[in-house]
């Protein structure tokens, strides 16, 4: 690593940058436009759901109205059974509550992952958001 990798860093008394401020970045990397940030962002969650989805993270959406004091959250989840079948289970409720859960019984994760698709295509048109959700299992913290 060299001082021009560290660029964003106030110059350090006796260095070669020393007496100048921090410099833009090349036009190689491009600055990131703070106009564009919500878009970005929505579409890296999305992009992250969808990878976490893969590797057999759950998939949470909410919906948050203040105007309606709608505050919702509606979660899928695939899981294998020991018979060759897969689990897809919905959860549903308002956030910070419980809520309500059902478990179905696929023949095949195909299958699974069509009706899932379906139900995530419908909640996202009636305003649902996609959000990131870790799967399920031990927090870091945790001994």
């Amino acid at each position: 690593m060299n001082e021009d990798d560290l660029w964003f860093l106030p110059a350090l008394v006796g260095s070669a940058h020393a007496d100048t401020s921090p410099r833009p970045r090349d036009e190689a990397h491009p600055g990131f436009d703070p106009a564009d940030r919500r878009a970005t962002q929505s579409g890296l969650a999305v992009e992250l759901a969808g990878t976490a989805q893969a590797l057999g993270a759950p998939t949470l959406l909410t919906r948050i109205d203040p105007n309606q004091n709608m505050r919702r959250f509606y979660r899928l989840e695939l899981s294998a059974d020991l018979f060759g079948g897969v689990h897809l289970t919905r959860e549903w409720g308002r956030i910070g509550r419980r809520g309500q859960s059902l478990t179905r019984w696929y023949e095949s994760e195909t299958e699974a992952q069509g009706f899932a698709e379906l139900t995530l295509k419908a909640k996202r048109r009636r305003g649902y958001a996609e959000e990131f959700c870790a799967p399920a299992g031990r927090r870091e913290n945790e001994a």
